[in-house]
């Protein structure tokens, strides 16, 4: 699974399977999905960067033709709908793991099992 719930629900999991070392596992499975995270967001900004970048340099180089930049502008319109709730996703998924890693940090393991059972519930 992806996304938080996908990691929350896999250290639940290890949580009822292992009884030590949660707090390690947790802390450093969280880390490796905010950096994923981190850097699918910066790399989604930049095409979505580029993409608006290249709309407009096309928008403005083909003044004499308006059907064309009807299209372009269409286009563009479509794809960053998406390209903006995909970031606003990921940012809140970013935001969320942040917040997880500073409860998870200094925890115990049966703090962060009873944690993790009531994220899973939820997510």
């Amino acid at each position: 699974m992806f996304g938080l719930k996908g990691v929350v629900s896999d250290l639940n999991r290890d949580a009822t399977k292992a009884g030590g070392g949660l707090s390690s596992k947790a802390v450093a499975a969280l880390r490796i999905h905010r950096s994923r995270v981190g850097v699918l967001g910066v790399v989604l900004f930049a095409a979505v960067l580029a993409g608006v970048t290249i709309a407009a340099y096309l928008a403005l180089r083909q003044v004499g033709r308006p059907s064309d930049i009807k299209i372009v502008a269409g286009g563009l319109g479509l794809s960053l709908g998406t390209a903006l709730e995909m970031l606003r996703r990921i940012w809140k998924d970013w935001s969320q793991t942040g917040l997880l890693l500073i409860l998870v940090e200094d925890a115990r393991d049966d703090q962060i099992a009873g944690l993790l059972e009531k994220l899973s519930a939820r997510l």
